[in-house]
């Protein structure tokens, strides 16, 4: 018996970044091993021109995107109106593709929602405590040859303080249970999750993003991009509360300015 069901009739055509940052950027190795055990076969895009992705496109039966700024009007050549039937998008979210062009050509999109969910969270609950214990201005006042207590008010103890957290998917989620390890209390808002499901974390959600703001000692910000949430965080977030108590804010993503 094989081990595998042949699918070489089967193609998906890897998208990768327009303009690679690193040289790993180009090694499709790990991105191709999983279709091609299971014998589908592993397009890598080369072209520079819309043109000549409108020509691979029908020719494979889906996408992987990783970081590839996907033109809008090619989803008029997918789904229902070509063979290449969907796309997914390597990472949370969807950041560049629009999604409503998608569904109405009915392209299925998919995401990689498990991925990297433990190291962004580590790497927020190291933002946060950086601005705790005033990390970044200790350290250049040190690199200066300054060495002096003066700017150490006000630092208090985390534990007790809130985290607020705007977005309680897989990331959010896992920056409150750590956080919680620290003895932070959790305020959260998220309008597509329910309060009793956030309960069962140990989360109290807020149906305003003023409250959280006035509540919160620091905020974590885990929602991806789109139209409802660019620059959702702005300065009617920070100012709308006169003597808000708070000295940190935190946040990640281009949904705050």
């Amino acid at each position: 018996m094989e081990k595998y069901m042949s699918n070489k009739e089967t193609k998906i055509l890897y998208l990768g970044p327009k303009k690679p940052r690193h040289k790993d950027d180009l090694d499709t190795s790990l991105q191709r091993q999983a279709p091609e055990e299971v014998g589908i076969e592993f397009v890598a895009y080369g072209g520079t021109s819309d043109g000549e992705l409108l020509e691979q496109l029908k020719d494979v039966d889906a996408v992987m995107n990783q970081g590839h700024q996907f033109p809008e009007e090619m989803f008029e050549h997918m789904g229902l109106n070509g063979r290449c039937k969907g796309m997914v998008s390597l990472g949370h979210g969807f950041d560049t593709i629009n999604t409503e062009k998608a569904s109405e050509n009915g392209v299925i999109l998919a995401n990689t929602a498990s991925f990297g969910t433990e190291e962004v969270s580590n790497h927020a609950i190291m933002l946060m405590l950086v601005c705790a214990r005033k990390f970044v201005q200790h350290n250049d006042l040190v690199k200066k040859g300054v060495w002096t207590r003066d700017q150490l008010s006000p630092m208090g103890h985390i534990s007790g303080q809130t985290l607020g957290i705007v977005g309680i998917g897989d990331i959010g989620r896992a920056v409150g249970r750590k956080a919680k390890a620290f003895g932070l209390n959790i305020v959260a808002f998220d309008p597509f999750v329910s309060s009793w499901d956030a309960k069962e974390y140990g989360f109290e959600t807020l149906s305003d993003l003023g409250e959280l703001a006035s509540r919160s000692d620091y905020i974590s910000l885990h929602c991806y991009l789109n139209k409802h949430t660019y620059h959702m965080i702005n300065s009617d977030f920070f100012f709308q509360n006169e003597g808000n108590r708070l000295p940190y804010k935190l946040f990640q993503g281009r949904s705050s300015r």
